[in-house]
């Protein structure tokens, strides 16, 4: 199986990126060091590094943007998919 790695830019603040991690992973709780946490399990890893990387700006409005990087290795296609899809849903909706 190959990896599958995805790189975003989001408009989301660490600190709020960070409140909705664990539901987005399925976790319990994110460690509180070093810009990335890694869940294992079934012979795949997921690694994800994110990097608050400064603002954009719309109009007078500036928004928080960080950079996430997800890594995921030993996971079928399919599975990375539905990984992603859950991931994106709770950071679209606000938590799920």
């Amino acid at each position: 199986m190959r990896e599958h790695i995805v790189v975003r830019d989001m408009t989301i603040s660490e600190a709020d990126f960070l409140r909705l991690l664990p539901d987005a992973l399925g976790i319990a709780e994110v460690p509180s060091a070093g810009g990335e946490v890694t869940v294992t399990g079934q012979e795949r890893r997921l690694l994800v590094r994110w990097t608050p990387i400064g603002e954009r700006k719309l109009g007078q409005l500036s928004l928080p943007v960080t950079r996430v990087e997800l890594r995921f290795r030993g996971y079928p296609d399919r599975d990375a998919a539905r990984a992603l899809e859950r991931f994106d849903l709770h950071y679209r909706s606000g938590g799920g």
